[in-house]
């Protein structure tokens, strides 16, 4: 009788000569091979959707340009007689201050200025001259009319007022006693505009002179324009020119 150790050892080795047996037996060949298949795929449409967005953007706001002030014209005195006319209101038509100043129209009866050679003339020993000047603009505040003897010193100045119907005129309504009634046969003046900022814009010589002729004195002189009376220069002897001329002289005897 086997022992139980021996009996151990047999059976495992019952155990393991079948699978010894199996591991020795030749393996069978398998064969191998490639086998092409097709495989009909039915065709794909790619169809490609065209969609329209509309985008409705918000606009951004509009910036703001600096804004320029238009530069206006620049302020000049009308040329000729349109921009510059004159006349002197006798004593016996002068009626009132305020026509003038009010419509800078010349009453009837003036004595309107006319040209001569390079300068303007007024006939005075009136009761007022007015001077007035046409702008191409409103006339601003500091505007001034500025008249200058010959010798270029300044005689008298004043402000230019625009009129209450026309804001592009001014009128100077002027009764200085050297201006309507000077005491001389005539007197020379240069009447200037300027510009509020001192600019010139306008020069003219004008002559205010009487309106009659006394004659010439001896030496063809004119008589003092206030006493009438020619300079005393002597008795006159036949030798002298002047003798036997009456006193003053006439005009028309002047060589």
């Amino acid at each position: 009788m086997l022992k139980p150790r021996n009996l151990i050892i047999v059976l495992l080795i019952l155990a393991v000569v079948p699978s010894l047996i199996v591991s020795c037996a030749p393996v069978p060949e398998t064969d191998t091979y490639v086998q092409q298949v097709t495989v009909l795929v039915p065709q794909t449409v790619v169809v490609t959707q065209l969609v329209e967005v509309v985008v409705t953007a918000t606009p951004e706001p509009t910036p703001e340009l600096p804004t320029t002030t238009p530069t206006p014209d620049v302020l000049q005195v009308k040329s000729g007689k349109e921009g510059f006319s004159a006349w002197c209101i006798p004593n016996e038509w002068y009626s009132s201050l305020n026509d003038v100043k009010e419509s800078g129209i010349m009453p009837p009866g003036s004595r309107e200025m006319t040209a001569v050679d390079d300068r303007f003339e007024l006939i005075i020993q009136v009761a007022e001259c007015d001077f007035l000047y046409s702008f191409n603009q409103p006339v601003p505040t500091g505007t001034k009319w500025t008249a200058y003897y010959s010798t270029g010193t300044m005689f008298m100045e004043q402000e230019l007022v625009p009129l209450p119907a026309d804001g592009t005129r001014a009128v100077v309504i002027n009764q200085n006693p050297y201006v309507i009634d000077p005491p001389y046969w005539y007197i020379d003046y240069a009447f200037k505009i300027t510009a509020p900022d001192g600019t010139e814009l306008r020069s003219d010589n004008v002559r205010l002179k009487r309106g009659w002729d006394p004659g010439r004195c001896y030496q063809g002189a004119m008589p003092d324009p206030i006493t009438l009376k020619c300079p005393e220069i002597g008795e006159g002897h036949p030798w002298d020119p002047w003798y036997g001329w009456d006193d003053p002289k006439p005009e028309s005897e002047i060589p």
